[in-house]
């Protein structure tokens, strides 16, 4: 060892409490770098770009980081440098607001709502724009500028929430047909004259041909209620529908008849719609009193049934068809099956038939 050597020795075994305790280093450096980690998950969760400073190994022993252990740095002037400030993330985690939209006409403002709802957007879908475009206030202005920028061709950042977007369309015509002021009376009349048996479907087409600009053939509100039609007119046309029905000679039971084979619910109506046939001067399809009353069709069942259980009673004995013949011929009856019917009524009534079976 040479002099120097022994020197410099003497001087790190002087200065040796002035090192940090290696220990209380590590801990701190899990502290910062667990902090570090959070603040670099909140940039990435809102949106900002990964904060990328590291930690500086050199910077970690840093005196100014650690307590005052025991008083060991007391008095001591040395001092390092402290570890440059991370970035604020708040500049990269903050998405820019939307701009404020241009107010629109109450026609775009229809225009725009319609193709929201078309597009299978909801009132929870507004709220998730609300917060993404930083705008407040009634979720309608926020659906119109939606609905705005969809008819724009822009993509908007949420997918739709509403599975039938069918539905959501027949929705917004609906709502357009009702908004212009039209009635279910005007549905009603509409489908009289587009020939559309659902007035439902009437609202929608009239909601679709309305939001896309086109008239319809009917002002709102022009169709009469049911209270306004006047009925004395109706009535007497009707009344004598109903007399040409019953002087024809045609009966309830031809009702019922008529009523199956036109497939109209109300007895009723089908007398109308046959009696004012008749005055045309048509012919309908069955004729007066050929349908069976409900007593002349009970009885027929109830011989029908008499006459099964005879021919039945003619087999249990044990005749054949060939002693039916045989029977025909002694009785002089043509139908073997009425000669079934005989037989088996006299072995029922304890009768004895001319031949054995």
């Amino acid at each position: 060892m040479n002099q120097d050597a022994d020197q410099l020795r003497e001087a790190f075994v002087a200065h040796e409490y002035l090192a940090p305790d290696a220990a209380e280093v590590l801990a701190v450096a899990h502290v910062r770098a667990r902090a570090y980690r959070r603040r670099r998950r909140a940039a990435q969760g809102a949106g900002g770009a990964v904060l990328g400073a590291g930690l500086v190994a050199s910077s970690v022993a840093a005196a100014g980081w650690l307590p005052n252990n025991n008083g060991r740095h007391g008095g001591s002037t040395i001092s390092m440098a402290a570890p440059a400030p991370l970035p604020s993330p708040t500049a990269l985690t903050t998405p820019t607001p939307v701009a404020s939209p241009s107010p629109l006409t109450s026609a775009q403002q229809d225009q725009a709502l319609s193709a929201y709802f078309a597009a299978g957007y909801n009132y929870n879908d507004a709220l998730a724009l609300a917060q993404l475009w930083h705008m407040t206030g009634d979720p309608s202005t926020i659906k119109a500028e939606a609905g705005r920028r969809l008819l724009a061709g822009q993509t908007l950042p949420v997918k739709p929430s509403v599975a039938s977007v069918a539905n959501a369309t027949d929705d917004a015509d609906v709502n357009a047909f009702f908004a212009a002021g039209y009635t279910y009376e005007d549905a009603v009349g509409l489908a009289g004259l587009w020939k559309i048996s659902d007035p439902y479907q009437a609202k929608i087409d009239a909601g679709t041909k309305l939001l896309a600009g086109d008239t319809l053939p009917i002002a709102p509100g022009s169709q009469p209620t049911p209270s306004t039609v006047a009925t004395s007119s109706s009535d007497s046309v009707s009344t004598a529908d109903l007399n040409a029905y019953v002087a024809a000679g045609y009966t309830y039971e031809d009702a019922l008849g008529l009523r199956g084979l036109w497939k109209i619910s109300d007895v009723y109506q089908v007398k109308v719609d046959a009696g004012a046939r008749l005055l045309a001067g048509e012919t309908l399809p069955i004729a007066p009193g050929s349908q069976p009353t409900p007593a002349a069709e009970a009885s027929a069942n109830a011989v029908a049934s008499a006459n099964d259980n005879a021919v039945n009673a003619y087999f249990s004995a044990g005749y054949t068809y060939d002693d039916a013949v045989t029977l025909s011929k002694l009785w002089k009856i043509s139908d073997t099956y009425q000669v079934k019917i005989d037989a088996g009524q006299k072995l029922l009534a304890g009768q004895t038939l001319p031949i054995k079976p």
